[in-house]
């Protein structure tokens, strides 16, 4: 550690002593502030000094079938399968087979924004003209008419 880095602590500690309650609790939050900003700067630096994947590695030629992916992701194949015909999730289908490739599949997990589905917060209108609930009514209660 340098001798200003270590000035600096010194001088810091000696502060902390000597705070009251108030200037405790706001010294806190900007440690913490300078923590999450230490932390950025070391991942960043981090991911600058790295070095890249090899390009046409291995992940791009190893496929999951839908099976695989469902239990990877806790979902189940027939939802993955869905996934894949509606262009959803990356896939290549071979036959009546669908294989899903590693590579793009991480990425698609990486890169998605929310849900797999969208969620609908809007109320569907009804089809129904009458505005009824689609229940039948009946001559007598207690009745159903035959055929349903």
């Amino acid at each position: 550690m340098d001798r200003t880095l270590g000035d600096l602590l010194a001088g810091l500690e000696r502060a902390v002593l000597e705070a009251e309650p108030p200037t405790i609790a706001l010294l806190l939050g900007e440690l913490e502030r300078l923590k999450a900003l230490l932390w950025h700067r070391l991942a960043a630096e981090i991911a600058r000094t790295a070095p890249a994947p090899p390009a046409g590695g291995l992940d791009e030629l190893r496929h999951l079938t839908p099976q695989q992916v469902g239990e990877l992701l806790n979902l189940k194949p027939a939802y993955v399968h869905e996934l894949c015909r509606t262009g959803r999730m990356p896939a290549v289908k071979s036959g009546k087979y669908w294989m899903i490739p590693v590579a793009g599949l991480r990425q698609w997990a990486a890169y998605r924004k929310g849900d797999v589905d969208p969620r609908h917060p809007e109320v569907l209108e009804s089809l129904n003209p009458n505005g009824d609930t689609g229940r039948v009514r009946t001559s007598r209660p207690g009745l159903r008419p035959r055929g349903r």
